[in-house]
């Protein structure tokens, strides 16, 4: 599998270091809110096989240069996708 990065007009503007973390739709707030945009470690499921495939930029497609990864599902795959975090003490659930 190749990497074939997407890129748009804003990729080369664009830092995938930084992801948005406010609330995405301010008019209709929560009373708590937790981005999990960030790094996340992908793996590639096909089969009986998982294979690591580095951390990924969430969130950017996996196609997207700004995601690091570069790569398309083919037929029968699937991605997998991990991250531990742990909630505020005052997230109200």
């Amino acid at each position: 599998m190749d990497n074939k990065f997407i890129n748009t007009l804003t990729t080369s503007f664009s830092d995938p270091n930084f992801t948005w973390e406010n609330y995405p739709r301010p008019q209709l707030k929560r009373d708590s809110f937790y981005s999990l945009n960030g790094r996340w470690n992908l793996s590639l499921k096909s089969k009986n096989t998982t294979n690591f495939l580095g951390e990924i930029t969430v969130p950017f497609p996996p196609e997207s240069s700004l995601s690091n990864i570069g790569k398309t599902l083919k037929k029968g795959q699937q991605f997998i996708y991990e991250k531990t975090f742990t909630l505020p003490q005052n997230f109200n659930m």
